[in-house]
């Protein structure tokens, strides 16, 4: 009896592998999507950037302006420093015109009812230094006012120091004609003795 074999049909491999190759090439491409998106994020310039990650950030300063800024601070403090010490050298510039003390002198100013300032000082004393200073320059700012200032030597001339009852050195009397209108001991503000001066001689200060 002769045995009976039903052969084995096998299918054609042609279509698996087409279907093999097609998954292939779609992930290849998909790869390739890939990467150009990436290179096109990496080629973003640093400003897009940072604008992209901080939408509602401020733009950048102008470092031209913050420049201009600094240097026209700058410009500024060097004028202030520059005109403070053409102030300063205004002030020590002034020099003042006082004539030696004597009785005579002193006579003939107050008897033609001249302004007369009697300035009893010692060159060693500082508050001396300082009111020839202010009178020095109480002299350049108003040369219109006809003041005639004699320097009493407090150590060498203690005859008239006793006259005008001046209790020590920077002692300031001031006299219209023959009478005295006004005394100061130790005075050295500006504005004080300006104002004395200028009473005296009939100005506004």
């Amino acid at each position: 009896m002769m045995s009976t074999h039903t052969p084995i049909r096998r299918r054609p491999a042609a279509p698996v592998l087409l279907a093999a190759v097609s998954l292939a090439v779609l992930l290849t491409g998909l790869a390739a999507c890939s990467r150009s998106g990436t290179e096109e994020d990496v080629g973003t310039s640093p400003q897009s950037a940072q604008e992209a990650a901080a939408p509602g950030s401020a733009p950048a300063k102008d470092q031209s302006t913050e420049t201009r800024g600094t240097q026209s601070a700058r410009d500024g403090s060097h004028a202030l420093v520059d005109s403070a010490a053409s102030s300063q050298t205004t002030r020590e510039a002034a020099v003042l015109v006082s004539e030696p003390f004597t009785e005579s002198r002193f006579k003939e100013l107050t008897g033609d009812d001249g302004l007369v300032l009697v300035e009893i000082s010692a060159t060693w004393c500082p508050t001396c230094r300082e009111q020839k200073q202010v009178l020095a320059r109480f002299q350049q700012q108003h040369p219109e006012v006809p003041l005639t200032i004699l320097n009493v030597d407090f150590d060498k001339q203690k005859k008239w120091v006793k006259h005008f009852k001046a209790p020590r050195q920077s002692t300031l009397a001031l006299y219209r004609g023959g009478e005295r209108v006004w005394f100061s001991v130790g005075e050295q503000r500006e504005k004080a003795i300006f104002e004395a001066l200028l009473q005296a001689a009939g100005a506004s200060a």
